[in-house]
């Protein structure tokens, strides 16, 4: 917005005499940085979604990015700690993303989580620094590596012989491993194109 040569924001009072000047966002908006209404987005990679779009969960948590997710929350709650952590709100419920504290916020338009996912890697992309299948997929916790020998009294026979490499859950003590699952999920990735074929995570090899 400008009145005149000067830009202002929502809080300036027009004139009698003002002629004011409304100009859209140049394409493609950068909805990261800093506006007039807004601080710049403190830490790439880092959400918090809302029920309605629980989907997403763990296929943003596959990619290794920090995403919370708590369905016994209000949304008071839920939009304030999106506030206080510096977190991107993901929601469908758009009273939900006009709360004043709310800053970074997407109104998620598809209603399928794959779609929904593409839409929002497309404005806020992976970051370098997350790594996939790192993190725990019910937890959101990074995840340790963990000797085989340890926890081979969990292992199903066919995991024993075939796998060599594990990692756990500190939160859930969940394990995980280099297998068929991961693999599809890295597949799927692909197929949506918000991950490179090229880019085989370490833990696939």
């Amino acid at each position: 917005m400008r009145i005149g040569e000067q830009e202002v924001d929502f809080s300036y009072l027009p004139g009698q005499d003002d002629t004011m000047d409304l100009w859209p966002a140049s394409v493609p908006v950068d909805v990261t940085r800093e506006t007039r209404l807004r601080s710049a987005l403190a830490r790439a990679g880092r959400f918090l979604v809302d029920e309605n779009v629980a989907g997403l969960v763990p296929l943003l948590r596959g990619l290794g990015l920090d995403t919370v997710y708590d369905r016994t929350w209000s949304d008071a709650h839920i939009a304030e700690t999106a506030f206080r952590e510096a977190r991107v709100l993901l929601s469908r419920d758009r009273a939900l993303l006009k709360r004043s504290c709310v800053q970074h916020g997407r109104l998620v338009r598809s209603q399928q989580p794959d779609e929904q996912l593409v839409e929002v890697l497309a404005l806020y992309p992976r970051p370098g620094d997350a790594i996939p299948f790192t993190r725990c997929l019910r937890c959101n916790c990074l995840l340790q590596p963990v000797a085989k020998e340890r926890i081979r009294h969990r292992l199903e026979p066919r995991t024993k012989r075939y796998y060599d490499r594990f990692s756990i859950c500190p939160e859930c003590d969940r394990l995980f491993w280099p297998g068929s699952h991961q693999r599809s999920m890295w597949e799927r990735y692909v197929s949506l194109g918000v991950a490179d074929a090229r880019e085989i995570p370490d833990r696939l090899d």
